[in-house]
């Protein structure tokens, strides 16, 4: 153990309020301060691309998630016909052998 009294605190100990709303936060330097104290960032929307692109983001994690769940792989396939075209995603697990003993 530590040679140092227990009241005595690292260099390193903050002593930090969780409950005081007033205190001056740590992490934030004066530039964040500022705009905190002046209400905060201002929302902006997320444009229409951004949000396709986020969504496929997510889509393909989620998918990636399933695989490990099922243990299965996923295909992905582009379908035409005459009049339209769609997109399918396919996941196949438990795929077994089938043998003679199967049918009995």
């Amino acid at each position: 153990m530590n040679s140092q009294n227990k009241n005595e605190k690292s260099e390193h100990y903050y002593e930090y309020d969780r409950n005081d709303l007033s205190r001056k936060n740590p992490f934030l330097n004066e530039e964040l301060e500022k705009i905190r104290n002046e209400g905060g960032f201002e929302w902006t929307p997320l444009s229409d691309n951004r949000r396709d692109t986020t969504n496929k983001v997510i889509a393909n994690i989620l998918i990636e998630n399933l695989e490990n769940l099922l243990g299965g792989k996923s295909k992905h396939y582009m379908c035409y016909d005459k009049t339209s075209q769609h997109e399918k995603i396919v996941i196949e697990y438990n795929n077994k052998r089938i043998t003679q003993e199967n049918y009995d």
